[in-house]
């Protein structure tokens, strides 16, 4: 079991990444704390209205602190946030069933 920040370092250095020591939880930051995210064109109502929620829970318990943007979507790319994976974006979706999350962290950029 993980249980702290240094065995999730451990973890992640396993797979070559690695994290400065005061960084805190398990994926890059988001630069200046600028999240993008778009919808999948079919998701359903209760994922986007629980995601829109979630925003505005953290826009209202972190103040200031992240900024979220809507961006569009690129069918033509496989079903992607338009930019990715230049731009490091949150892909919203109800395709599978159950709760999960992928790449925590911004990814997608160098």
């Amino acid at each position: 079991m993980i249980s702290t920040q240094h065995d999730i370092n451990d973890e992640m250095s396993k797979d070559g990444f690695t994290l400065p020591d005061d960084w805190k939880g398990g994926g890059n930051p988001w630069v200046n704390g600028h999240i993008r995210y778009c919808m999948d064109p079919n998701v359903s109502d209760g994922a986007r209205n629980g995601f829109l929620l979630a925003v505005k829970q953290y826009e209202k318990a972190l103040p200031g602190c992240l900024e979220w943007e809507p961006i569009d979507y690129d069918a033509a790319d496989g079903g992607k946030c338009k930019g990715y994976p230049e731009v490091p974006s949150v892909f919203v979706t109800s395709k599978d069933e159950g709760c999960f999350a992928t790449d925590v962290g911004a990814w997608g950029f160098s």
